[in-house]
C-alpha cells in the first residue's frame, strides 16, 4: 500500500522512477511480485508497473522485464485489470521491436488463462507476431499472413472496443514495415475495421 501511495502521490518520484528505472528497480519489482497474494495487492502492482512497461518502450530491456513480472502477477489479479492492461498493450505495440512484442504475447497468453473472453484476441496478437523457426529474429510469414486473412469485418463484430485496438495498433506497426506484403495487409485490416465502424454508424442512425 505504502509504495503505491507513494508512486501514485508524489509525481516527482514516479518521474525519476520512469526516467531511470534500472536494473536494481527491476529486480526489486520481479522479488516484490513473488509477495502478491491477493487481487487488491495485484492490482496495485499493476498500476505501478504499467507505466514502467509503456514508457520503458524507449529501452527494451526495460519494457520486456516489466512485462515478465506483470506476466507473473496476472494468475492473482484476475480479470478485473484487463481493459487497463490492454490499454498499456496498445500503446506497446504501436512501437515496440520483436523482442518486446514476443513478451506482450506472452502476457497476453497469461491474462487469456484468467479470462477466456481474450483467448481470441491473444491468439490472433501471438500469430501476427508468429517468429521463423529455421531463421533467428525473422518472422513466420505464412502464419502472419494467415492471422490478417482472420482480420476482417467479422473479427471486429465478435471483439471489445479494447481487444480491437489492440489489433489496431498492431496494424499501425505493421503499415511502417519495410515489408510490402506486410503493409499491404496491415492496410487491409484497417479498412475492414473502417468498414466495420461505417456499418455500425448506419445501424445507429437508422435507429436514431
Amino acid at each position: 500500500d505504502s509504495l503505491h501511495h507513494l508512486f501514485h502521490l508524489n509525481p516527482e518520484k514516479k518521474r525519476k522512477l520512469l526516467k531511470h528505472p534500472g536494473e536494481t528497480v527491476l529486480r526489486v519489482f520481479k522479488l516484490l511480485s513473488k509477495f502478491i497474494k491477493n487481487q487488491s495487492a495485484a492490482k496495485k502492482f499493476v498500476d505501478i508497473l504499467l507505466p514502467l512497461a509503456c514508457d520503458g518502450i524507449k529501452n527494451s530491456d526495460v519494457c520486456t522485464e516489466a512485462l515478465k513480472i506483470l506476466k507473473e502477477v496476472i494468475p492473482v489479479l484476475g480479470c478485473g485489470s484487463a481493459s487497463k492492461i490492454l490499454k498499456a498493450v496498445s500503446a506497446i505495440l504501436i512501437s515496440a521491436r520483436l523482442d518486446v512484442r514476443l513478451s506482450v504475447c506472452d502476457m497476453l497468453d497469461a491474462l487469456a488463462e484468467s479470462d477466456s473472453s481474450l483467448r481470441s484476441m491473444a491468439d490472433l496478437v501471438c500469430d501476427l507476431n508468429a517468429t521463423s523457426a529455421v531463421e533467428i529474429d525473422a518472422l513466420d510469414f505464412d502464419k502472419v499472413i494467415n492471422a490478417y486473412d482472420r482480420i476482417n469485418e467479422d473479427y471486429f463484430k465478435g471483439v471489445r472496443e479494447d481487444q480491437a485496438i489492440v489489433i489496431l495498433s498492431h496494424c499501425i506497426f505493421d503499415m511502417m514495415s519495410e515489408d510490402l506484403t506486410l503493409r499491404q495487409r496491415a492496410y487491409g485490416s484497417l479498412v475492414s475495421f473502417i468498414d466495420f465502424s461505417a456499418l455500425l454508424f448506419n445501424k445507429r442512425e437508422k435507429h436514431e
